[in-house]
């Protein structure tokens, strides 16, 4: 097994290509952490799926601490996240994922909720009934933050087909 990796070249069409940082690890024998610092060295940065979820809930200014309590974490947050990450199309979601996001889907568009988020509520997060003014959002935007537009909207709001089951 190869254990170095490609010229930079060579690494700049793999990034390009798709490939993850797994993939070529694993193709030339070294650790995923050697590719990222090859990457970061050329400054390639992958955005991942997971910090495109991350920026799109940004303006919900959800509560993070290291310690104590944090709405991160929720069962309902988690869910959202999935579910967000499925409607990105990431490839890397598991099975239980998809059921996950599928069934998130199935709550919301069959019950006629909308997910809403309350910094000062002990877990934050809570199911109420969609009122007109969310459209077909999956989660109740701030009313102080500009509401989502094109590829974004898309993605937090219900396909216009539910999903199929897995």
């Amino acid at each position: 097994m190869i254990r170095q990796l490609p010229d930079d070249a060579d690494l700049v069409k793999m990034f390009h290509l798709g490939r993850t940082n797994r993939e070529i690890a694993e193709a030339y024998g070294v650790t995923v952490q050697a590719v990222d610092q090859r990457y970061a060295a050329m400054g390639l940065q992958r955005r991942p799926i997971v910090n495109q979820v991350a920026h799109l809930l940004a303006p919900l200014q959800i509560i993070s601490h290291n310690t104590g309590e944090s709405h991160h974490n929720e069962w309902s947050m988690r869910l959202l996240r999935v579910y967000l990450r499925r409607q990105l199309g990431d490839r890397t979601l598991t099975e239980k994922q998809l059921n996950q996001a599928r069934v998130f889907e199935e709550k919301i568009r069959d019950k006629g909720l909308i997910l809403c988020y309350y910094r000062e509520r002990h877990r934050g997060w809570v199911y109420e009934p969609r009122a007109a003014s969310d459209g077909a959002m999956v989660v109740r935007w701030p009313e102080d933050a500009p509401r989502p537009e094109g590829n974004a909207l898309r993605v937090l709001s219900l396909p216009c087909e539910p999903a199929l089951a897995t």
